[in-house]
């Protein structure tokens, strides 16, 4: 993937929207949300829903407001799932997350 950097931009931009899309590709599960008490719930549930899956996996909280509005995320708290936005402004519950994952990787 290439990026072009507009006039005006700074290399900073530029380094940021690569590293954005590169984190993307991962294998990863990621809570958007600037860190109230709603935010810090999915996380939990998340981190739990992957203990009892017994995934070996990190659970990223994303509290970088740029970060977030990247996603297209304008509600929070969000949960991704390797660079798809899966859920926006609610708390899951561990068990929904649990079928999600299981959609995702692969569990028994």
């Amino acid at each position: 993937m290439f990026f072009i950097r507009k006039k005006g931009t700074s290399e900073k931009d530029f380094s940021a929207a690569s590293t954005v899309q590169q984190s993307r590709k991962q294998k990863e599960i990621i809570i958007l949300g600037l860190g109230c008490v709603r935010c810090n719930e999915l996380e939990h549930n998340a981190k739990k829903a992957v203990e009892e899956l017994n995934l070996s996996e990190n659970v990223r909280h994303v509290t970088d407001l740029n970060e977030i509005v990247s996603y297209g995320v304008v509600s929070i708290p969000a949960l991704v799932i390797d660079g798809t936005v899966i859920s926006t402004g609610k708390v899951l519950p561990i068990g929904e997350i649990k079928e999600i994952l299981k959609q995702y990787r692969e569990v028994n």
